[in-house]
């Protein structure tokens, strides 16, 4: 598959940093707990405003596939299922069922079709996530699009509470992940592909040259409401636009 990862670091409730990275990845599908390669072909980064530069100890995409409860073993048995409405995808009649965790207040709804048993859509109350689904050109359901916030809380020195000018003694940090499939391949035989390897670090640790005229280039769905918000309010941090920070802030591959 190729994907488009984006990530937004957030301090203090705001974006303070941006990543964006074409990604191939090699997948068996829900049958597997994760991606078995995960490799990153082009990158942009935002100008780095961040005041304290957390880490995740794997690649976004990583997490999406750890969090999503198709690849986990006997998710339904996790949860106590109860049948809460209906709606239509693609001209088929979909039941919603929505599971409540039998350990914890996570509620959990799958979208499925009354005539194939697809699921078609996946919502989590836990990081506010949403899995959804289409069919590819021969019937087959693949994911689409993904989006999560992982919010946590750390706790700040004396000196960075002045420079933010704030009360407490911690600081609400958290990611906002957006993934979009942009193309699935079947054949086995186009199943390899060079590329800068990408599970085991921070997104935003990964340097390759920028390339501009890649980014221009590519045919990317319209922007969701989810990118447009945290977009508007990286960009309001200090009135700069993301394309003049993309200018700035990546390395151009310097031409022969």
């Amino acid at each position: 598959m190729a994907i488009l990862s984006r990530r937004f670091s957030i301090e203090h409730q705001k974006p303070h940093f941006f990543v964006e990275q074409y990604v191939k990845v090699l997948d068996k599908g829900p049958v597997s707990s994760n991606f078995l390669k995960i490799g990153v072909v082009e990158i942009r980064k935002s100008a780095d405003y961040r005041f304290l530069k957390l880490k995740q100890g794997k690649h976004s995409l990583a997490y999406m596939t750890d969090n999503n409860p198709l690849r986990s073993a006997d998710f339904d048995k996790k949860y106590t299922w109860e049948r809460v409405g209906t709606t239509t995808y693609d001209s088929e009649d979909v039941i919603i069922l929505k599971g409540t965790s039998k350990k914890s207040t996570e509620r959990v709804r799958f979208y499925i079709g009354m005539d194939t048993y697809g699921i078609f859509k996946i919502d989590m109350s836990a990081l506010n996530a949403v899995y959804i689904y289409k069919k590819n050109s021969e019937g087959k359901l693949y994911l689409s699009y993904h989006n999560r916030e992982y919010k946590i809380k750390k706790t700040i020195n004396k000196i960075l509470k002045t420079i933010l000018k704030i009360q407490t003694d911690t600081i609400d940090l958290a990611y906002r992940h957006e993934a979009i499939v942009l193309n699935v391949e079947t054949d086995k035989n186009n199943s390899k592909f060079k590329s800068f390897g990408g599970y085991n670090i921070d997104m935003g640790d990964i340097n390759l040259p920028y390339h501009p005229e890649f980014w221009d280039t590519l045919q990317t769905p319209p922007q969701s409401s989810f990118f447009r918000r945290s977009k508007r309010e990286l960009e309001q941090l200090y009135g700069v636009s993301l394309g003049i920070q993309f200018e700035l802030s990546n390395t151009k591959q310097k031409k022969d």
